[in-house]
């Protein structure tokens, strides 16, 4: 494993108190760290979902607050937590490059991410802030790249990315 990125006291642009256009460079630093881990990956599932953990318990966290929608949450601080984890999976996805590697990294969000997408799509669709980095992560979804959206014909995961992206959409 090359490390986990849990402290953001060596990267500015992992805090969730950094602004947008420093956020911005969490796509390039996933991106790359995902090719260091594709070079590496040899079908070691483990190993890819060691490297999702932080990113497992954001999604947690983020869908939590979602399930109880609390009129006392901080919602500046919902929006950046969204904006930065489409962010880092549109630098992950960027760097998925196989058929193998992209079916993980789909299985892992679904469904789980799609719904944070619809409902942060839904609260905050005059928000351009957050909008648009969900629609970026989703184009890069639907970018058949090195012919990577070939799934398996008893795979209905073709089915599940056309239906969660419509309904952002």
């Amino acid at each position: 494993m090359l490390f986990t990125v849990t402290e953001c006291e060596h990267f500015s642009f992992l805090s969730s108190e950094a602004d947008l256009m420093t956020m911005r460079s969490r796509t390039t630093f996933y991106a790359s760290l995902m090719r260091l881990l594709c070079l590496d990956l040899n079908d070691n599932d483990a190993t890819f979902y060691s490297f999702m953990q932080p990113l497992t318990d954001a999604v947690r966290e983020i869908y939590d607050v979602f399930a109880m929608s609390a009129p006392t949450v901080d919602q500046e601080r919902v929006k950046r937590a969204v904006v930065g984890l489409c962010r880092d999976l549109r630098g992950i996805s960027t760097a998925c490059h196989t058929k193998y590697v992209f079916s993980m990294l789909f299985d892992w969000m679904y469904p789980n991410v799609f719904s944070i997408l619809v409902r942060s799509v839904d609260v905050w669709a005059d928000c351009t802030e957050v909008v648009s980095p969900i629609m970026k992560l989703l184009v890069e979804l639907c970018q058949n790249r090195q012919q990577r959206l070939q799934f398996e014909m008893s795979s209905c995961s073709a089915v599940l990315l056309f239906r969660e992206v419509s309904k952002i959409i």
